[in-house]
């Protein structure tokens, strides 16, 4: 026998014999690195056994020894970026980082579907392959799938190269990844979202407002702070990102009267504070606070919701624990499930006051409620707060 070729764990292997009766030898590369070794078997199933065990013992070596690896002056792989993050003090929530690193392999297995951590990093963040994910569409089940009819919101697509990108933020890289060997991060921060339709308004079916009402009351016991932020959700439209900066300075008081307002407007730095950027090229508005939350703000200082929290935390609050507590009673699939109580409390404010009314209440022009909220707000039913 010459020698003979076989396919083991995704490498192919040469086996062949230096002499006639004497044992089989294999020849391989894994990862660009050639071995040539005795099997220590003459016949072939014994032989393809030893490959076997040998391949997968040279690809665990890898993944556990890639500060070796990084020493030799190799491209740093998925596996490494995965391990440096979960080691050491963390720079995020568990559930946010396990989000990051879900998408980052999820990118890898275009390259490597049996083996995404042993991909290295320029195989996976450059514009070919992210191009070839959005075609094959790894957006979530897997591939085959055509994405353009079955997800035209791309909302798996567009947040898994948003999330793997979030991977590599400047303070991720700084304090877990900078001795990596990291490739030009360029092609993949600079990847265009696929394009998403407007996300209409639905009116809201009555059965859905009432499940939600209810449960918003047994919240309110449970968990004041999360019930806190839904009510300041929808009652006042605000965007996520406008509670999440929003501080108790922005809150103006009239003890006399008994009124309070939120006021929404650019503001110069206060006492140390940052500054605060109207988002979208948003309009400035005071939203009028009701008494009940009047009485839960009452004594509260700096960031309006999970005050002394880190940012990130704050972040996961209301992004994460307030969608995932919500995404129940959301009408339709919707994957910025806070933003549609931005839209119901518009609904609600358009129904009793009218269209400027309620492109004061959003922060737009009314032109923008016109054509993105008006033909549908009349829907709604009219809900009193």
């Amino acid at each position: 026998m010459s020698s003979l070729k076989r396919k083991i764990a995704g490498v192919k292997v040469r086996f062949y014999k230096r002499t006639a009766g004497s044992n089989l030898s294999m020849d391989f590369e894994v990862e660009g690195e050639r071995f040539q070794e005795s099997t220590g078997w003459p016949h072939i199933a014994d032989a393809e056994r030893v490959a076997l065990r040998r391949i997968e013992e040279i690809k665990a070596a890898r993944l556990s020894l890639g500060a070796q690896a990084l020493v030799r002056g190799s491209m740093a792989t998925v596996g490494d970026v995965c391990e440096a993050l979960m080691q050491g003090d963390k720079v995020m929530e568990d559930r946010t980082r396990t989000t990051y690193l879900a998408a980052l392999k999820r990118l890898a297995r275009v390259v490597d579907e049996d083996r995404p951590e042993g991909v290295p990093l320029d195989a996976v963040l450059n514009r070919a392959v992210l191009e070839r994910f959005v075609s094959e569409g790894q957006g979530r089940e897997g591939r085959g799938v055509n994405w353009h009819d079955a997800l035209p919101e791309n909302v798996g697509l567009n947040s898994t190269v948003r999330n793997a990108s979030s991977v590599f933020q400047e303070r991720i890289v700084e304090r877990h990844l900078k001795g990596l060997r990291l490739p030009p991060l360029e092609p993949l921060r600079k990847f265009p979202s696929l394009p998403t339709p407007p996300t209409h308004f639905v009116p809201w079916p009555a059965e859905n407002l009432a499940a939600m009402d209810a449960a918003a009351q047994v919240l309110k016991v449970e968990n004041p702070e999360l019930y806190l932020c839904h009510i300041m959700l929808r009652r006042l439209g605000l965007r996520d990102g406008e509670l999440l900066q929003a501080r108790m300075a922005w809150v103006q008081w009239n003890e006399t009267e008994g009124k309070a307002w939120l006021d929404v407007r650019p503001r110069a730095p206060l006492g140390g504070e940052p500054g605060f950027r109207l988002f979208k090229h948003g309009k400035p508005r005071r939203l009028a606070l009701d008494a009940e939350i009047q009485g839960l703000l009452k004594g509260r200082t700096g960031f309006v919701i999970a005050n002394g929290a880190k940012d990130s935390r704050r972040y996961d609050f209301i992004y994460r624990d307030h969608c995932d507590w919500l995404r129940p009673f959301v009408p339709g699939d919707r994957s910025q499930v806070n933003h549609e109580l931005r839209k119901l409390g518009a609904s609600v404010v358009y129904t009793q006051h009218g269209i400027a009314a309620a492109a004061y209440f959003l922060g737009d022009s009314v032109a923008t409620t016109e054509r993105y909220y008006a033909a549908w707000m009349g829907e709604a039913p009219v809900v009193a707060w």
